[in-house]
């Protein structure tokens, strides 16, 4: 009987334990986010507190944006302007490569002219030492429209055409005329008084 006692006691006891547990569960509100964010809004009166920035605040936040505007303008202005030497570093190549080239081509050309007007003269010496008249005044006429302002080969055309005047008679007017423009631009050249002195009987009228 006694031991039924003891543990009529022990359920009695764990019996009061159980209902002072749910009587504490019922009164202590549960700690979770959503009851958490319903006590700072009813706090708040349903409204979300957000603190104002004040004028220095403001100013700061301004500086740091144009600061950051400026080095943006920055670093345009220099890819701008590291572009443009670029483009000029280019040009200034494509040019200075052009005038290269039309240099060499020029001096090429000049080259490839002065070989011509050679070979032409020396073929119509080489006729004129046969007095092959018409042949030297050929190749001498080929060589003048190489170089049309050249006096020695103006010199050589008049002394060809003076020389087929006095020994064949012919082309005495042509003669005349190269011979008559040459002294007027070299009116002193010892070459060309003689030449005046070959065709002086075919008038009568002073060079001069």
């Amino acid at each position: 009987m006694a031991g039924g006692g003891s543990i009529q006691g022990m359920i009695t006891s764990l019996s009061n334990n159980k209902k002072l547990l749910r009587r504490n569960r019922l009164f202590r509100p549960e700690n979770s986010f959503l009851n958490l964010k319903k006590e700072y809004l009813k706090a708040a009166e349903g409204k979300i507190n957000i603190k104002k920035a004040t004028k220095k605040e403001l100013a700061e936040i301004r500086r740091k944006v144009l600061e950051q505007r400026r080095k943006e303008d920055y670093i345009t202005a220099g890819l701008f302007a590291a572009s443009l030497m670029f483009i000029g570093l280019l040009i200034s190549i494509i040019i200075k490569d052009m005038i290269i080239f039309n240099s060499e081509t020029q001096q090429i050309e000049l080259k490839n002219r002065t070989d011509q007007y050679l070979e032409l003269i020396a073929d119509g010496d080489q006729w004129l030492a046969k007095r092959k008249w018409y042949n030297a005044i050929y190749q001498y006429k080929k060589a003048l429209e190489v170089f049309p302002k050249e006096y020695d080969i103006n010199y050589r055309l008049a002394s060809a055409y003076c020389y087929r005047c006095e020994i064949e008679v012919k082309d005495c007017t042509e003669a005349k005329e190269q011979l008559n423009k040459l002294l007027k631009e070299y009116p002193e050249k010892p070459d060309l008084l003689r030449l005046r002195e070959i065709l002086k009987f075919e008038y009568h009228t002073d060079y001069k």
